[in-house]
């Protein structure tokens, strides 16, 4: 055809028009190339897809051939937008500087974000903490610090991406990358919890204490140097203190009698129930902080009990009860009363018939006995023997001379005269006896 042109036997390339649209085509199935000079920049296979520095494009754009060489693709003010079938999302209204797709796959398998450090020589797998002196930046983690992540090594997705007017280091947030440890606590297993170091700065060792922990081992390792982890930074419990505290739930359902609750010695739960009761102890000690009222079945004090500042030692509360005991056992004196009085006793436990009465104030006999003779007559109280307990004082009675006549109680109702009656005989010794109390 006359708008073919023929450079050759080895292909032909031809330019034409077809209507508005200008086409440069080839007369065969091969590949179009491109050369700005002697070396091929571009081509374009008969199958469509387009190569750029590569010969042999495979996908619709092919840039580069594997051989090692960067070639970087830029989009300047721009979008990239890769739909999976859709034919919405990419004709949409898209944002310059946003890639849209329904979804990526990376081979690196972590996700870092850049923060800004003032430390150049942090490097990959070294532990890192928020740097208090210059706001968010970072630096090498000491022992004391909150280890917060790990220099990441080769991100899958790098967040954070800065100006270039800073010192910055993408620190991993997710995934997994490696860390450098040291065998200070031991070998490492898969499956432990890695710790910051406390002797080397910025490295990190198995855990064995309560504590913050960056993340979990997935290798083993007896050797110091480096191990993969799983990024999962928080609190960790000790196997010891994730016991107790089982121990410390289980008290809610059972009894301290058949509860025992064992805390390591300095373990972080020791130090904190300690801290805790030392904290409480404080507290009950203020006097602000009276309490008004306890109930309780029993309480115990070790040394004393105090109420308003008087205080009450164990040797008082025994002084006390001993006190109480002795008030509340009957005396000898009680005793004594309570006792019937010898004169009933002697008479067979009646008491003194109207004649014994008479017979007690009967006039002294003419042999001038007056220790028998008595100025009143006698009752039955009279008979009774004194006791220990002292009597009331009362006022004697006075003394009447023998032959006189014995005073009146002028507030005692008058006696009936007795009807005379013939001069008493003098009694018996043995009837005297009677009605005489024993000495």
């Amino acid at each position: 055809a006359s708008n073919l042109v023929n450079y050759g036997s080895t292909g032909s390339i031809g330019l034409d028009t077809a209507g508005s649209l200008g086409r440069i085509w080839t007369d065969s199935a091969s590949s179009l190339a491109f050369y700005p000079g002697t070396a091929e920049a571009m081509r374009i296979t008969g199958a469509g897809n387009v190569g750029v520095a590569s010969t042999t494009p495979f996908l619709r754009l092919t840039v580069g051939t594997g051989d090692g060489t960067e070639r970087d693709i830029g989009v300047f003010n721009g979008s990239i937008c890769a739909d999976n079938g859709g034919s919405t999302k990419c004709y949409g209204a898209l944002t310059a500087g946003v890639v849209y797709g329904d979804s990526s796959s990376f081979e690196l398998t972590d996700v870092a974000e850049q923060y800004p450090t003032t430390d150049a020589s942090l490097s990959p797998g070294e532990i890192v903490a928020i740097d208090s002196r210059a706001g968010t930046n970072v630096k090498r983690a000491v022992l004391g610090d909150a280890p917060m992540g790990i220099v990441s090594t080769a991100p899958g997705v790098l967040l954070g991406d800065g100006d270039g007017s800073e010192e910055r280091v993408a620190i991993a947030l997710s995934g997994r990358v490696p860390v450098i440890v040291t065998m200070e606590n031991g070998a490492i297993a898969a499956g432990d919890r890695i710790a910051l170091s406390g002797r080397a700065p910025g490295r990190g060792m198995r855990a064995t204490e309560s504590g913050r922990t960056v993340g979990i081992a997935l290798e083993d390792t007896d050797t110091a140097g480096s191990v993969m982890v799983f990024i999962e930074p928080e609190f960790t419990w000790s196997a010891g203190d994730r016991a107790a505290f089982a121990s410390i739930m289980d008290m809610a359902s059972s009894t301290l009698a058949s509860t025992t609750v064992e805390i390591a010695e300095g373990s972080f739960l020791d130090g904190f129930v300690k801290g805790m009761f030392a904290r409480i102890t404080r507290w009950l000690a203020s006097a602000t902080n009276g309490i008004g009222d306890v109930f309780a079945r029993v309480f115990n004090a070790s040394e004393k009990i105090c109420v308003d500042g008087e205080c009450l030692t164990r040797d008082d509360i025994r002084a006390l009860r001993a006190m109480t005991a002795s008030a509340s056992s009957p005396s000898s004196d009680d005793d004594d009363s309570s006792s019937p009085s010898p004169s009933a006793e002697g008479s067979g436990g009646t008491q003194p018939s109207n004649d014994d009465a008479s017979a007690s104030s009967t006039p002294p006999t003419s042999d001038g006995d007056s220790s028998t003779a008595s100025s009143t007559p006698a009752t039955s109280d009279d008979l009774t023997p004194p006791t220990d307990q002292p009597a009331p004082e009362e006022t004697p009675p006075a003394e009447v001379e023998q032959g006189a006549e014995e005073p009146v109680d002028s507030s005692a109702e008058p006696e009936s005269e007795p009807e005379s009656s013939p001069e008493p005989e003098p009694e018996s010794e043995s009837a005297a006896d009677a009605g005489t109390p024993q000495s």
